[in-house]
């Protein structure tokens, strides 16, 4: 049996490409940020820091209404757009999340040409200035990225690293999106 229309349980990957979803409502998987806005929160330990929110917190529709705008300039390829978006989170009182950098270094995956470069440094940014810890879904994008970029020595470091340095174990979507990347990148040369 398969669940409801929209169920929330996965996000659709063909809703936020520029084709969009061809099942529309009849689509069995979310056409929304709350899957990842779900997991984000489920991963948050009771202990977490207030500027992470800890379970009991949510983000304010102020950085929602960000994120969905962010998200729509970075699955665009407007980097540029999503990078100005941010820079006026601080100044608006609010901190960035993981989603915030999962969405920004999803910018930099659809930026032509990809910009790994960036994607690193606001990785960086995330774990080292802010303390927050990637999930699985900050890695796949990132080792995206690298591999669009084409980039193996650094993808092969990464995939080292991730699950000795912050616990995170690659998953089928991590391996799906490198073999895309690596593959797309191979029929482009």
């Amino acid at each position: 049996m398969q669940p409801p229309p929209h169920s929330g349980a996965v996000m659709c990957k063909f809703f936020a490409s520029p084709q969009g979803c061809r099942f529309g409502l009849a689509c069995r998987f979310s056409h929304g940020m709350q899957p990842m806005q779900q997991q984000h929160h489920q991963q948050m330990p009771m202990h977490a820091p207030p500027h992470h929110g800890g379970m009991q917190h949510r983000d304010p529709p102020a950085l929602l209404k960000m994120h969905s705008r962010m998200n729509k300039h970075a699955v665009a390829g407007e980097l540029s757009a999503a990078l100005a978006l941010l820079q006026q989170l601080p100044s608006m009182g609010l901190s960035p999340t993981l989603i915030t950098f999962s969405i920004i270094i999803k910018g930099c995956q659809k930026a032509r040409p990809p910009r790994p470069d960036l994607a690193l440094q606001y990785f960086d940014v995330m774990v080292l200035h802010h303390a927050i810890p990637p999930n699985v879904v900050v890695y796949s994008s990132l080792l995206h990225v690298l591999a669009a970029a084409g980039d193996t020595a650094k993808v092969s470091a990464l995939l080292a690293s991730m699950q000795s340095v912050h616990g995170v174990a690659p998953n089928e979507i991590t391996f799906t999106n490198l073999i895309t990347a690596l593959g797309r990148r191979r029929q482009a040369q």
